[in-house]
């Protein structure tokens, strides 16, 4: 099968909507964003997405991952067409390119941020989180173009700048950060208390 469009194209994984294994783990879940008249999706747990217009003819399609356990947890596209995704990665490689954070923060997985155009061209991306176990979850983006990051850190440092709680209250905390369309980092918090806290 010969692969379409997409940041990593090394391997085919679907034609139009039929959907196949990988490493024998189902693809259950999908998330579906409307892109103008395509349809975004994302197949949770394998970590990797594709476009399909209204026809059901595959647009572009890519894996995002290395070597490492590699989950997408959330999609969004902003007004411009620009697509984002979020999850969480084991990989010290082959995640980040020109982001804020550009090395594994150490711990058993970071939370990681990219941005693709409509294409499937990747823009930016970003490792996010620091030496414990952190997670993105979800992505809202304004009219502006500012993302909003949200997830579930126990990371004690790295997570937190300029924000309103500055240091993490239980075993694991939300965390809340704000990117600019640039992938700079704007302001960033914990959110929690002594118990356990999630930005879901």
């Amino acid at each position: 099968m010969k692969p379409n469009h997409g940041f990593n194209s090394q391997l085919a994984f679907c034609n139009r909507l039929k959907i196949n294994y990988l490493y024998s783990i189902p693809i259950i879940y999908f998330l579906f964003a409307k892109m103008k008249n395509s349809f975004l999706f994302i197949l949770l747990g394998i970590f990797s997405f594709a476009t399909v217009d209204a026809q059901n003819s595959r647009i572009w399609a890519t894996y995002y991952g290395d070597i490492g356990a590699d989950q997408g947890h959330d999609i969004a596209v902003d007004d411009s067409g620009y697509v984002y995704m979020t999850g969480k990665t084991e990989s010290t490689s082959n995640i980040s390119s020109v982001g804020f954070q550009n090395i594994h923060g150490g711990g058993v997985y970071d939370a990681f941020l990219v941005k693709f155009d409509s294409m499937g061209t990747r823009i930016w991306a970003t490792y996010y989180g620091g030496s414990g176990a952190d997670e993105g979850y979800s992505i809202v983006i304004d009219d502006s173009g500012s993302i909003f990051l949200a997830g579930i850190t126990n990371s004690t440092v790295g997570i937190s700048d300029n924000g309103f709680q500055s240091n993490i209250a239980g075993g694991e905390d939300a965390f809340l950060v704000k990117f600019d369309r640039n992938g700079n980092r704007v302001w960033a918090t914990y959110y929690g208390g002594p118990g356990n806290d999630a930005g879901l």
